[in-house]
């Protein structure tokens, strides 16, 4: 009996490090391929701390906690604050389920709260069974809810923060009520319902804030898609342009031709010269400029350009790109990085666009850089655009932000010497992937 409880023990430890590690790997993704041996690490180290109770049971809960977010924050992306409210919350499940599980055996089958708690003994087996099972199909049906590997953004964070802090303090309260205090078979069965109540709370919690989640993010993607159907419209727009000049052009050289050529005839050699400098240079200025192969790129950047012409904007362009990024999505991005920079610049006295494109170590570089008097970050963190109509001005670091974790990719928003810098970072590799 006594190494079957052992056993039970161990693997109820394990489970649960198990469970915690799985929430965490369906809500975020790794920074890199994991080897097997570091799941072995840490689950061993939780695994004896909670097992040994190292200081007492609720340190050994609180050390375990750590464990697991240390290993989130080494081995996943997403932010620190949101990992730790998934840690939490695999521990309020684990609580509450484990509250339900000892008040409805112990009210049904006689036994002491303290029985049940004792290592070695039957019933404390059957318990911690029931628990663990529990445990795992919560775990997993809230995994085959999570179609996307995401994090919470700024709002849920908060609400989900504040709601699992206050249910993480409740359940610790139920712990101590239980281990303190002897409780008539009534009672527990209320105490059980009553958990059961939050139990379900939370679980409805967690449904609502996935819904939440999937809504906002097909608001996003039909967002994303009217955009990406503007920015084809543009294109079909500025090649229809592009033909209309190049037939301009054509019927234009014959005649050009016809007459130069009836000019050398007459042996007018420096008059034939000057017309054809004048005329070319006429023609060479209406032209756009070819920055990159890729057919969005540049024509989001001759349509910015034109833009920043108008608005009296230097833009300073360096794009040196390979032929086989072709992707709309970045087109889309440079779009409305180029966007909110031209609407900040409009309220500058000295106003300076500068754009920088190109592959270095098989990372695709995208910088666009702004001129700024006053910091923008400390008003406008998200620069959100301040226009009336958003939909008509691009969506702004949002759109921007699903595009990069689109290519696992990397964004950054920082202020050096009164410019705002926006630097966008993605492998070269995720573009073949993506396709």
């Amino acid at each position: 009996m006594k190494w079957i409880s052992f056993i039970i023990e161990i693997a109820a430890c394990i489970i649960s490090f198990g469970i915690c590690t799985a929430v965490i790997r369906a809500q975020f993704r790794p920074r890199d391929e994991l080897a097997w041996w570091k799941y072995l690490v840490f689950g061993i180290t939780f695994t004896a701390v909670t097992y040994f109770e190292v200081g007492s049971n609720l340190i050994a809960s609180f050390i375990g906690m750590g464990i697991c977010i240390f290993f989130a924050q080494r081995y996943f992306e997403g932010r620190f604050a949101s990992k730790v409210i998934s840690v939490i919350m695999i521990n309020v499940l684990t609580i509450l389920i484990s509250i339900i599980c000892l008040y409805v055996i112990s009210a049904f089958s006689g036994v002491t709260m303290e029985k049940l708690t004792m290592y070695g003994n039957s019933m404390r087996l059957i318990e911690v069974c029931v628990m663990k099972s529990l445990c795992i199909f919560i775990a997993y049906a809230y995994i085959r809810t999570i179609k996307r590997q995401r994090e919470f953004v700024q709002q849920e964070l908060l609400i989900s923060g504040i709601f699992f802090a206050c249910f993480f303090v409740v359940s610790l309260f139920f712990i101590i009520l239980l281990k303190q205090v002897m409780l008539p078979r009534i009672l527990q069965i209320a105490f059980a319902v009553i958990t059961l109540l939050f139990l379900g709370i939370i679980l409805l919690v967690l449904w609502l804030l996935n819904h939440l989640q999937n809504q906002n993010r097909e608001l996003l993607e039909n967002s994303i898609l009217r955009t990406q159907l503007r920015e084809q419209e543009k294109l079909m727009k500025v090649s229809e342009e592009s033909n209309q000049k190049i037939r301009e052009v054509r019927h234009d050289i014959r005649r050009y031709f016809s007459n130069y050529l009836q000019l050398l005839e007459e042996g007018k050699v420096e008059l034939v010269k000057k017309e054809m400098q004048k005329t070319f240079a006429t023609k060479l200025s209406e032209k756009q400029q070819i920055y990159t192969p890729n057919l969005m790129l540049n024509a989001v950047i001759n349509e910015k350009k034109e833009i920043c012409e108008k608005n009296h904007i230097r833009f300073v362009i360096h794009v040196k790109l390979p032929e086989n990024i072709d992707t709309i999505e970045l087109a889309i991005a440079l779009s409305n990085l180029l966007d909110n920079a031209i609407e900040a610049e409009q309220k500058e006295q000295e106003q300076e666009i500068h754009l920088n494109m190109e592959v270095v170590d098989e990372m695709f570089n995208l910088i666009v850089e702004n001129h700024i008097q006053n910091s923008v970050l400390c008003v406008n963190p998200k620069l959100v655009t301040s226009k009336k109509n958003k939909a008509e001005h691009g969506l702004g670091i949002p759109t921007v932000r699903e595009i990069v974790n689109q290519y696992q990719g990397f964004l950054n928003i920082s202020e050096e010497a009164n410019n705002v810098i926006v630097h966008m970072v993605i492998p070269l590799a995720n573009f073949a992937k993506n396709r």
